[in-house]
């Protein structure tokens, strides 16, 4: 468990580390704070914004991504915002500032691309999560979705805890596609 616990490069909060350590180790506030921070670049209609706020799917570091909010000085860093003033990001970037979080508590935590069926446009569309280690298990956390997101969807089940059969990691999905008839089919 020590890997998952320890930042990468991508994960390092550089300069925040206190602000994300002071965080506290709850999977939840650290959720909505991702929430408050970052707002999706293909959901923007959902808040009534348009594509002609800045927009970028540039990968970044957690630190850069932090460096960005705190350069526009509203709030303390980690305060939530209002939607016109969080960051354009991807459901890689929510998951990436989750991990940071959690890791930041010495709470394994790591970041997993592969392929979500709640999404309603395609039966399996790729998207990036969170998995973080609670007690004996590793939990499915998709920090992306805010209550904005679940109510577009019809989102019901616990986002902090995913249902097994509604998310394929990239791995799941490779080891299935090589079975005669893949389960999810």
């Amino acid at each position: 468990m020590k890997r998952w616990r320890e930042h990468t490069p991508f994960t390092r909060p550089g300069r925040f580390a206190a602000e994300l350590i002071a965080h506290g180790p709850s999977i939840g506030a650290a959720v909505e704070t991702v929430q408050g921070l970052l707002i999706h670049g293909g959901a923007l209609e959902l808040y009534g914004l348009t594509e002609s706020i800045e927009t970028s799917r540039e990968t970044l570091t957690v630190e850069a991504r932090l460096e960005d909010l705190d350069i526009r000085l509203i709030s303390p860093v980690l305060d939530s915002r209002p939607a016109a003033a969080r960051l354009i990001g991807t459901c890689r970037d929510f998951a990436l500032l989750l991990c940071a979080i959690m890791r930041s508590q010495a709470v394994p935590a790591r970041v997993r691309c592969g392929f979500a069926s709640y999404f309603g446009e395609a039966p399996w569309e790729d998207h990036w999560i969170c998995e973080v280690w609670m007690r004996d298990r590793w939990r499915r956390v998709d920090a992306q979705l805010d209550s904005v997101h679940r109510d577009w969807f019809g989102i019901t089940f616990d986002c902090g805890d995913l249902p097994q059969d509604i998310y394929l990691t990239a791995d799941e999905a490779w080891r299935g596609a090589r079975l005669p008839r893949p389960w999810w089919i």
